[in-house]
């Protein structure tokens, strides 16, 4: 008798554990997809509003992803699902190149870290590797975030090269940009800590990817890049 409780005991601890790992395995939704995962063949090409300068920029092979969160901190929260992209961007004039590495992760490991009841598949933000490059305008720079709903919350995340806080903060059904219509579209906004005069706002259309970017220093917008032409073929969750 006193074999069988032990037995039951340590079955239940076994399936507790199992629960409790697979608690903060994160898994994208459908939605992350749908604005930011794209297939090799599809392009971008961006225009400064003030200059007209061009940066055209084509998605290369998408391939899946997986690393443990927030591995610096003491305790490891669980495992990331999720997918890496490269873009080439290209700019025109002097025919340059530079290629950005792009990564959905996920800010906070656990969804009460964040001060918020957010769900776990609503938790990944995508930046590039460079965060340091958004005075000089050299190359395009991608946030965006993978909440469902807009919050005036900021939600901040740490990594080697700054402290920066992302927030969505509006959605629009349809909103005409640069003279062109676009449906489901996430404004994304982004600051550094070290400088709180200065923000970053995207807006992200469904199925058709970064459609505006625009860099405001204080009180003004100092530059503006709209999307004039595109050609996008999305990528099915590979996680479903």
């Amino acid at each position: 008798m006193k074999k069988n409780i032990f037995f039951s005991l340590l079955v239940g601890m076994m399936a507790l554990c199992g629960c409790r790992n697979n608690m903060y395995n994160y898994t994208p939704n459908d939605n992350l997809y749908k604005f930011c995962a794209f297939d090799s063949s599809s392009y971008w090409i961006y225009e400064d509003s003030a200059t007209h300068k061009i940066d055209s920029v084509v998605a290369q092979k998408l391939e899946q992803y997986e690393y443990h969160t927030n591995v610096e901190r003491e305790y490891n929260h669980g495992k990331l699902f999720t997918f890496q992209q490269d873009y080439i961007i290209i700019n025109t004039e002097d025919n340059t190149t530079v290629t950005e590495h792009i990564m959905p992760i996920v800010g906070f490991a656990k969804p009460e870290d964040s001060g918020t009841n957010l769900n776990a598949d609503e938790l990944y933000t995508i930046i590039p590797n460079y965060y340091n490059d958004d005075i000089t305008f050299a190359r395009l720079n991608f946030y965006y975030m993978n909440i469902s709903i807009p919050s005036e919350n900021r939600y901040e995340f740490f990594d080697e090269f700054s402290i920066g806080t992302l927030k969505y903060s509006e959605h629009f059904d349809n909103i005409t940009i640069n003279n062109r219509s676009y449906q489901d579209v996430k404004k994304i906004e982004y600051c550094k800590k070290i400088d709180n005069n200065s923000s970053i706002i995207c807006y992200w259309a469904n199925g058709v990817g970064m459609v505006r970017r625009e860099y405001h220093s204080a009180d003004s917008i100092v530059q503006v890049k709209n999307l004039i032409r595109y050609n996008v073929i999305n990528v099915s969750n590979q996680y479903r």
